[in-house]
């Protein structure tokens, strides 16, 4: 099987067969946006790996770690969204502390909230979660 390109997140095949995780796309030093030549991600044995982003793991020839088949995922567009949508949240929860007016029930509740919602950031850009 020939490699394939990595542009998600998510659980690939190697060419061995086994399942690895890739947890972060590349990002060039000067635009976040821009996905770099490389992936990252963990084999079920926990050994940290690098792709380049054609799904090989050396440039000019092809090993049993080369990454040949997505099992899933979400494309690092999504990712990106999904960032910023749970960084709305935190800014939501966060503005809303901010009135003066609160009722200290109404404020536990939304000091919990904002700290559920910078978890779920956290998870999310650490990988934990998809």
């Amino acid at each position: 099987m020939r490699p394939v390109v990595i542009n998600k997140i998510g659980q690939y095949l190697t060419r061995s067969g086994e399942t690895v995780t890739v947890d972060k796309i590349g990002e060039h030093r000067l635009d976040p946006s821009i996905p770099s030549g490389f992936t990252y991600g963990i084999y079920p044995n926990g050994v940290r790996e690098t792709w380049w982003n054609t799904g090989h793991t050396h440039k000019s020839r092809e090993t049993a770690n080369d990454i040949v088949q997505m099992v899933g995922g979400i494309t690092y567009e999504d990712r990106l969204a999904r960032i910023e949508e749970l960084k709305i949240d935190v800014d939501t929860y966060e503005q809303a502390l901010k009135e003066k007016d609160l009722h200290p029930e109404d404020r536990d509740a939304l000091n919990h909230e904002l700290q559920l919602a910078r978890n779920r950031l956290g998870e999310f850009i650490r990988g934990e979660s998809l």
